[in-house]
């Protein structure tokens, strides 16, 4: 009987409690615990309300301490408590709050508020230690973390080896991260990690990484790093392109046409300018670029990266047939040098023919630069009338061939 009825008074007590708390107010909090006094959520919920001037710290703190005594594996009590011993200056309480907290919680939080304490006390090593510790248990966006290491130094080497683990999805965020701040000298050896064994969910981030080395530039410089990442995905079957071996004259890509262009690396790249309209017809293995006449008068259509020896000669070899076009209408293929961005005097041909004609273009690249772009372009010449103000313009293109002569 006085089992029962001890019962049935703590589940009165317990109700009521439950009612007063669900006030969400400090008083419902108050007395909800002082009703059930063994209860450590309502004297942490109270100790919460001390975020006001007026409230008094010292009970908040009682309250939060209580919370502890009657519930030693509440994480979020003893990050508060550290949080409070930190602003008060008590700073051996507030790191033995946080070290407790993650000693109970291994996961990200509590580990991530480790590394931001020990930034703001400038501890440098024990920084390293749990900024590595977050990233081990990271499953969501890594940025403000590598921020934060980025603040502490800009030594790459330092913040690669103690902050970024070697786990695949850590460093491919990372990598991203490096290419939107614009932090390409740090990027390389980063890659280098995800090359060593990469898969389907790091290719869009290493072509990305190629198409900023082929853009920077530093071309010349960036040409062998941009190339081990293209022959790295290639041999992996991660993208359905062969390697590419210049001193082999191995060097275009994708010249028949075999597969749509991806627009990245040292495939074809489709400029997509307004007023052009570009099909890759895969039963003819060809590329055809339709104008409207609203196109520029000005523009690229087409181009691929060509990674070449220095100093050596080229032949090209393409067939390519046009609709509607005239003669000197402006439409050309054009070899660039891809570390200057100029022709200088390399060859162009002016493209016009009704029927299927092999064309050929020979050149010889730079003393200093491997790197050359195979252009399509158009400039109205003067005095002629703009592609397709006179009817339906295009150009097919089919079967390019790069040959290194000897």
């Amino acid at each position: 009987m006085l089992l029962l009825g001890w019962e049935a008074s703590y589940s009165v007590k317990l109700a009521v409690a439950d009612r007063a708390a669900e006030t969400s107010t400090k008083e419902g909090f108050r007395r909800a615990s002082h009703l059930l006094p063994s209860n450590s959520f309502y004297h942490f919920a109270l100790s919460e309300y001390e975020i006001d001037p007026n409230d008094d710290a010292e009970e908040g703190l009682r309250e939060l301490e209580s919370a502890l005594t009657l519930n030693p594996g509440e994480i979020r009590a003893w990050i508060d408590l550290g949080l409070r011993a930190e602003s008060a200056g008590d700073y051996a309480k507030a790191e033995k709050s946080y070290l407790t907290a993650a000693r109970i919680d291994r996961q990200f939080g509590p580990r991530w508020i480790l590394a931001n304490y020990y930034f703001r006390t400038r501890e440098p090593e024990k920084f390293w230690r749990w900024a590595y510790a977050s990233a081990e248990m990271a499953d969501g966006d890594l940025t403000p973390l590598f921020e934060l290491c980025w603040h502490v130094t800009d030594d790459a080497t330092t913040i690669l080896t103690r902050a970024i683990p070697d786990k695949a999805n850590i460093q491919r965020e990372y990598l991203g991260f490096l290419l939107r701040e614009n932090r390409l000298n740090a990027a390389e050896p980063v890659s280098e990690r995800l090359l060593a064994s990469p898969s389907g969910e790091d290719v869009e981030t290493l072509l990305t990484y190629e198409d900023r080395l082929l853009a920077d530039s530093a071309t010349a410089r960036n040409l062998p790093t941009a190339l081990k990442i293209w022959n790295s995905l290639a041999n992996h079957g991660l993208i359905p392109y062969q390697p590419l071996w210049p001193r082999q004259g191995l060097s275009m890509t994708n010249g028949d046409f075999v597969f749509s262009p991806i627009s990245q690396g040292f495939d074809w790249r489709l400029c997509n300018p307004p007023g052009v309209y570009t099909l890759w017809d895969k039963s003819h293995s060809q590329l055809v670029m339709t104008f409207t006449g609203k196109e520029p008068e000005n523009l690229e259509i087409l181009y691929q990266f060509l990674p070449l020896l220095p100093a050596h000669s080229y032949l090209i070899k393409f067939s390519y047939r046009t609709r509607n076009v005239a003669a000197k209408s402006g439409l050309v293929c054009r070899i660039y040098d891809g570390a200057s961005g100029v022709s200088s005097d390399l060859p162009a041909v002016q493209l016009s023919s009704e029927d299927w004609k092999q064309e050929a273009i020979s050149f010889t690249t730079s003393p200093t630069s491997g790197l050359a772009r195979l252009v399509l372009s158009y400039q109205r010449e003067l005095g002629a009338v703009r592609l397709g103000l006179l009817g339906q313009a295009s150009i097919s293109l089919q079967h390019f061939s790069l040959e290194l002569v000897q």
